[in-house]
Parts: C-alpha cells; sequence; structure tokens
C-alpha cells in the first residue's frame, strides 16, 4: 500500500494483451529476442537447428497495415481548432510537444495509434517551470506555453477514481517515466521515477537503484494551483471501466503472431526439403579417411545408404508437396481472417 512503484491490479491484468500487441508492432528482432515465447525449442531439436530455423523466419507485419490503415481513416482530414485566440493557437498547434517537431496532427495520430493498438492511452497537459517568472511580461517574453505528453497505458500503472469523490474525477494516478538527466559536460545517464498526480498537487519520486526495483525515494513535490484538476485525458480503443481497457484488434495481433510461426515452420519445411535427398541401395559404405571424413558432397550434405532390392542402384526422393500445399492453405486463412477483422 505505501510502494509508489506497484503496479494496480487491473494495470497487471491489462500486461498479457499488451505484450501480444507489442510483439506485433516490434516484429521480426523482437521475436527473434523471445524465440522461447513465440518460436520454442521442439522436443529432440538440436540447438543449432533451432537457432537456425529461428533466424530464417521473418514477421509479416499484417498487424502494422490494420493500424495505420485504421488510423488513416479517423485523421484523414487535419484537426481544426475554432474560437479563442486562433493566432495564438495556429502557432502552438506547429509544435505541441515542445520538441520542435510533432504538431497536433502528428501528435493525434501517435495518440490513436496507441489506443487502438493497446487499449487507450493518455495525454497529460504540462507547463514549463515558472519559478523564475514573476510577470506576465516575462512569461510572453519567455514564449511559455502549454505542451502535450503523451502517457502510454502501459506507464500509468494505478489510479484511484471513486464517483462520490471529486465530482468523479480521478483523485490519484500514478506514471512511471524514465528521465535523461545530464551528467559532467557530455554524459547522459537514464534515472527511473514514478510521477504521482493528486487535484493541485504532484510529486516526483526516484528510484535508489539503476535497475528500478528497489526503493524508491521522494526528490520533488509542489502546487499546481488554482488548478484542481488532474491535467490528463484518456483516449479509449475499447473501454472496459476508468483506466482499464482492451486492444480492440487483439484478435488480428493474436492471428498474425499464429501466422508468424507457420509460416516459420514452413520455411523450415522447405529449407530442409527443398532439394531432394539421395539414396544409394545396395551400396558400401563409404571410407573415412583423411580426404573425406565420409562426406558427401551434396548440398544437402547427406545422403542415405540401403539394403540392396536386387542390383545396386542411386536415385533421388523428394517429399509430397501436398504436405506444403496444405501449410500455405493454412496461412492463407490467417490472413482472410485478419482481412475480414
Amino acid at each position: 500500500g505505501d510502494q509508489v512503484n506497484a503496479a494496480d491490479p487491473l494495470w497487471v491484468a491489462m500486461k498479457p494483451h499488451w505484450d501480444t500487441v507489442a510483439a506485433c508492432l516490434e516484429g521480426t528482432e523482437y521475436l527473434r529476442a523471445n524465440k522461447k515465447k513465440y518460436l520454442p525449442q521442439q522436443p529432440m531439436e538440436l540447438l543449432e537447428s533451432w537457432e537456425g530455423r529461428v533466424n530464417r523466419s521473418v514477421f509479416s507485419p499484417y498487424f502494422q497495415k490494420v493500424l495505420r490503415v485504421a488510423v488513416g481513416l479517423i485523421l484523414r482530414k487535419p484537426i481544426f481548432l475554432e474560437g479563442g485566440d486562433e493566432t495564438y493557437w495556429e502557432e502552438w498547434r506547429e509544435d505541441v510537444c515542445r520538441d520542435g517537431s510533432t504538431d497536433l496532427d502528428q501528435f493525434a495520430n501517435d495518440v490513436l495509434s496507441s489506443a487502438l493498438a493497446m487499449g487507450s492511452s493518455n495525454i497529460l497537459v504540462d507547463y514549463p517551470d515558472t519559478s523564475n517568472v514573476i510577470s506576465l511580461a516575462q512569461e510572453r517574453g519567455a514564449n511559455l506555453k502549454p505542451y502535450l505528453v503523451e502517457v502510454p497505458c502501459t506507464q500509468l500503472i494505478g489510479w484511484r477514481h471513486d464517483p462520490r469523490e471529486n465530482m468523479g474525477k480521478l483523485q490519484q494516478v500514478r506514471i512511471r517515466e524514465t528521465a535523461r538527466v545530464s551528467k559532467g559536460r557530455f554524459g547522459i545517464e537514464y534515472k527511473h521515477r514514478v510521477r504521482v498526480l493528486e487535484p493541485g498537487k504532484y510529486e516526483l519520486w526516484e528510484s535508489t537503484d539503476d535497475g528500478g526495483d528497489g526503493g524508491f525515494q521522494l526528490i520533488e513535490s509542489g502546487s499546481m494551483e488554482p488548478y484542481r484538476d488532474i491535467p490528463l485525458c484518456t483516449v479509449y480503443g475499447q473501454k472496459l471501466a476508468v483506466l482499464y481497457s482492451r486492444p480492440p484488434l487483439l484478435p488480428i495481433a493474436s492471428l498474425n503472431l499464429s501466422h508468424y510461426q507457420k509460416a516459420s515452420d514452413l520455411t523450415q519445411s522447405l529449407h530442409i526439403a527443398s532439394q531432394p535427398i539421395m539414396v544409394m541401395a545396395g551400396m558400401d559404405d563409404l571410407p573415412n579417411d583423411n580426404t573425406t571424413n565420409g562426406a558427401i558432397g551434396l548440398s544437402v550434405n547427406n545422403a542415405i545408404l540401403t539394403p540392396p532390392r536386387g542390383e545396386a542402384e542411386v536415385y533421388y526422393v523428394q517429399p509430397q508437396s501436398g504436405a506444403f500445399d496444405a501449410q500455405r492453405a493454412d496461412m492463407d486463412r490467417l490472413v482472410d481472417e485478419m482481412r475480414q477483422l
């Protein structure tokens, strides 16, 4: 109850869905790095064969394509701002994150992509530090403006909400952060932090170790008066409850991972059986000397020696193509299901 870094049980319940979607968003390299989960080693499969199978497997990004199309359809027209000081807001919309490169339309695209992929995403409204500003003229001269920060649902680890309190608005949120802190003249180090927001105030806690698994200590706190609301807005893909959601495209992500695994099986089968194997019936075993070491000069590097069926003979065998056709048909079925969804 007093651990600021502890995740809400609902956050823990949502995490398996995020892992599935994250695998589809990250693609081939992520899946290869997590091969034990997505392409596990088969019984009696040699380690070298398993690693070769994993390295030949490539992920087809159907999920990413569906996500881009969905976001593009929703945001096919630019966002239009109306009312207030239009000159002020037109200038503000060109750099809504204070990073010099993200305008309002791009920011909306990023937030909506996260919401549709993961189930929800959050927008935190922040403002530059004004502790040294003592007049409105100084504020205007410094060109200080509010800016937006996207808070993915994976970082919002805890919240408190009771419809009977604070007019039904959020009473507390906790956000995990990774801060880039200058070290010396040229160095940079990363700090694990948790930001706690409550009506009219905030706290910033920092990990006491580099891994973020140790304790946390309070390093900063302050007031957000006269603003009493937590400046957080949530965009839902599929809302189940307050800050509890489900990825609306999760079935497509699961099908895409199944397609990847079946494509891996087909690639491995073709790798093994793409060339016929020589069969030598009624032939003596090959000599094992210092020159050949018993090796066969074939691209698949082996041959099969069998007892004679009559006269000695040499021929090739190859698998029936029907097995590969069945694998391809199953992969096409998965693509059709993703397309229909």
